[in-house]
């Protein structure tokens, strides 16, 4: 049985700052690739931090 990753609140926001930083670039599928993370991923903690959500 595969266990997934969990991020905490402070994790996704550090991941956050650091693709917001390279937007533009190629650098982002860099941090994805390093995190273990996907693309709709990073899409769906950037709508929750949109909409002020605390990351669940």
């Amino acid at each position: 049985m595969q266990r997934y990753r969990t991020f905490t609140a402070r994790q996704k926001l550090r991941i956050l700052e650091k693709t917001d930083r390279a937007a533009g670039s190629a650098e982002i599928g860099a941090i994805l690739r390093r995190e273990g993370l996907y693309s709709s991923t990073l899409t769906d903690w950037r709508r929750q931090r949109a909409a002020g959500s605390r990351y669940r």
